[in-house]
């Protein structure tokens, strides 16, 4: 995802536009409106979770802690710098109404001596295996966290369990414009999970005076 990414990125900064950036902090920028931006942004960076329930199961969990957040900060690069780049080339007017600005982005990367002639094709097959692998992500934070509930080692039988139920789910929005309005109206899990349980788990640490454990 990485090489592709660099391949849109690059070639992008010939047409960007610094003045669609400035200023950084937006004109008179309400609180409602950067809470509503700051819920879209934390759907991106839920994956610490899944990293976090694994990180306790591995030997040397002190090197794969200090690994884990150097993986998190370049990954935040990559998407900082992403949308920068389609802010910076499309203005904050046009890519309201793009709903995948990165993909018009590459649509417009040119190849010298036509060695590609659509760089769009490489960055949607890097972008479907980064899909799938997060939602596999996903489902093995559920099965393991439903284990985890029920105090069972059936995975495989949560595993088939909820695979269905995983289909059910997928078949509800009817479109793609229905299913980003239920990601819309579902971001403040994601404010949840990434503010709000990090710091209750820290509290609860406190009071119980326990300290994370490297074994």
């Amino acid at each position: 995802m990485i090489i592709p990414l660099f391949i849109v990125i690059g070639p992008s900064f010939a047409d960007a536009e610094m003045y669609h950036v400035f200023p950084i902090v937006g004109h008179d920028v309400s609180g409602k409106e950067f809470y509503e931006g700051a819920k879209i942004i934390c759907q991106g960076i839920t994956n610490y979770i899944i990293i976090s329930m694994i990180i306790p199961y591995m030997k040397n969990a002190k090197s794969v802690v200090r690994s884990s957040i150097w993986g998190f900060l370049v990954a935040s690069m990559f998407v900082f710098s992403t949308v920068t780049i389609c802010l910076a080339v499309f203005g904050e007017i046009k890519i309201l109404d793009m709903y995948w600005p990165t993909l018009v982005l590459a649509r417009m990367v040119h190849v010298p001596s036509e060695l590609l002639s659509r760089v769009d094709a490489i960055f949607l097959i890097a972008w479907i295996f980064a899909v799938f692998t997060t939602v596999l992500s996903y489902y093995f934070m559920f099965v393991r966290g439903m284990a985890e509930l029920f105090k069972t080692k059936k995975f495989q039988r949560i595993s088939f369990i909820g695979i269905p139920i995983a289909m059910l789910i997928a078949l509800i929005p009817q479109d793609t414009y229905e299913l980003y309005r239920y990601i819309k109206n579902t971001a403040f899990i994601d404010i949840f999970l990434v503010i709000v349980y990090p710091i209750l788990l820290l509290v609860i640490a406190k009071i119980r005076r326990k300290k994370g454990s490297a074994t």
